[in-house]
């Protein structure tokens, strides 16, 4: 008696997917095939796919969220990225087969996070495109460790949300790390993806014009302008928010013995604070002073006074909470020019002259 014998046909090369008659990529998909059959045909596939969902920690779908995945051997040349829809789901087409994609998803609102239900890189779960486009590549994106509140600015005496985009910044001395953020259309911050275990963050609003503002716990503190003065936080679901206000002003006169000096520098330093600002004095202004200084913060200064025409003046001041006027007073150096003319006759009367090219 005479069988037929059939065969398996299948294609296995290193660089391109396996594949089986007729053109499946699994054995129970196969079909066997007879001896001197014809038009037993493969087209090698070079491209993949990965699809997933992406959603939120309650499983509600996040739309526009960024998805990129790359090889971690070949990244520059096996890359791909696209964005979820509004679903929350994505595909990224025209993979080149590899065994070592890392997929990644990036967002402002959360931390990136890795495939393998993770934050940290090296703890990414590989995905092996190598015989069937790869769906179901889920992800839900937790915010972890967060610090949020809101930035108010004052203006007019009135407390309102601080102008979008207003920069918040928090920084860890003991881990020396740090993030920022920027505020929304309410005023509203918040940064995620922070440390559990850290407990000295220290929190700040800055926006020009105004004084840097520091986050303090203490609720008898209206707020803090201070960098010593800020409270060192862990992170928490509690509203951290701060007050931004009006940077405070010295001015005055720069003055000798009356007289309206303009030309001369102007330092103020306060090693408390960290603050500093400089000006040069001018000719008298319309309300009368001629130098003035913005954007400080209360606590105390050391004025100093550069001039090559004056001796230098060193003072300390202490602000508060307000404005201050200061009039600074200059005294002009009695410099001396001495000397002995050799074989000039005792009984001869003479006239010495000096003269500055730049005094005239």
């Amino acid at each position: 008696m005479f069988f037929e014998i059939s065969y398996w046909v299948e294609i296995d090369c290193p660089d391109y997917p396996y594949q089986i008659y007729p053109e499946t990529e699994t054995k129970d998909k196969a079909v066997p095939i007879l001896a001197g059959s014809t038009g037993i045909d493969f087209t090698l596939k070079t491209q993949y796919q990965i699809s997933g969902l992406i959603t939120d920690e309650h499983s509600v779908p996040l739309p526009y969220i960024s998805v990129q995945a790359w090889s971690l051997n070949n990244p520059s040349q096996k890359n791909g990225k696209t964005e979820t829809d509004l679903a929350g789901r994505y595909t990224i087409k025209y993979l080149p087969p590899v065994n070592d994609y890392i997929l990644a998803v990036f967002s402002q609102q959360y931390p990136i996070h890795y495939f393998g239900n993770t934050t940290e890189k090296n703890k990414a779960k590989k995905i092996v495109l190598d015989s069937l486009d790869k769906d179901n590549i889920n992800l839900s994106l937790s915010k972890g460790a967060l610090i949020n509140g809101y930035v108010f600015i004052e203006k007019e005496g009135k407390k309102q949300p601080a102008p979008i985009g207003t920069v918040v910044n928090i920084w860890s001395n003991e881990t020396q790390t740090g993030k920022s953020s920027k505020t929304d259309i309410d005023g509203f911050y918040e940064i995620t993806g922070l440390n559990y275990n850290i407990s000295d963050y220290r929190i700040s609003a800055y926006q020009n014009n105004y004084m840097t503002a520091y986050y303090q716990q203490d609720i008898s503190q209206t707020n803090a302008y201070s960098i010593k003065e800020a409270s060192l936080v862990s992170p928490s679901y509690e509203n951290m928010n701060m007050l931004l206000k009006k940077g405070l002003t010295l001015q005055g006169k720069v003055m000798n013995k009356d007289a309206i000096i303009d030309g001369v520098q102007i330092n103020v330093f306060s090693e408390e604070t960290g603050i500093s600002g400089v000006c040069v004095s001018s000719k008298a202004q319309p309300d009368g002073f001629n130098y003035s200084i913005s954007e400080l913060t209360p606590g105390m200064y050391t004025i100093q006074t550069f001039s090559n025409f004056y001796n230098t003046f060193l003072t300390s001041i202490v602000m508060i909470n307000t404005d201050m006027v200061y009039d600074i007073s200059l005294e002009k150096p009695e410099f001396k020019i001495s000397g002995t003319i050799r074989n000039f006759p005792a009984i001869c009367p003479a006239k010495i002259y000096v003269w500055s090219d730049s005094l005239q």
